[in-house]
């Protein structure tokens, strides 16, 4: 079985982006979650990566009766969750499709001098990144993951927007990553 976790940006204009993953991917997968974030109902400008992460933690407990294996397929700030989730030990994904990394973003309030999330995220993944993206920088990305991400398989797309909804573009390298 396997099994599909997916984890939208910050905003709550991030669902949209998750359920419209959910539905481009649904047929490559038995099982498809979407990660609703507490704060979108809350409010709050942020995501609380704790409680975040026991909720993933949650999900992947609750169907562990179900053999198979997870996926990860994230963006923008997801992505960062992904990391956080695998060193807490919460999932173990056998692989993950990353979009829109904010790396630059997490140098100054996330990882600071300690990119060890990065550096021990063992997980074959793939990272796509808009050259031109207005959200998050391309450059300080690759390079953060040239210098920590070994696991990582970097496809720099062409676009200038952080929307990442072109999964028609990426279908083939994502179906070649993931051997499906």
């Amino acid at each position: 079985m396997k099994k599909l976790l997916i984890l939208p940006g910050n905003s709550q204009r991030n669902k949209a982006w998750g359920e419209a993953c959910a539905q481009y991917f649904l047929d490559w997968f038995d099982v498809v979650y979407v990660q609703n974030y507490n704060h979108w109902s809350t409010g709050e400008q942020r995501i609380d990566f704790e409680a975040e992460i026991e909720k993933i933690e949650i999900t992947v407990d609750d169907n562990q009766n179900e053999a198979g294996d997870w996926y990860v397929f994230a963006k923008s700030v997801g992505s960062l969750l992904a990391l956080e989730a695998f060193a807490d030990g919460a999932i173990d994904p056998k692989k993950a499709v990353l979009f829109g990394m904010p790396l630059d973003m997490a140098a100054k309030d996330i990882y600071a001098e300690d990119w060890s999330a990065l550096q021990e995220f063992t997980v074959p993944s793939m990272a796509f990144h808009n050259i031109d993206d207005p959200t998050t920088s391309h450059d300080f990305t690759v390079a953060k993951l040239q210098q920590y991400g070994s696991y990582f398989t970097i496809v720099s797309t062409e676009g200038d927007t952080h929307d990442y909804l072109d999964f028609n573009d990426y279908e083939s390298y994502i179906k070649d990553f993931l051997a499906l």
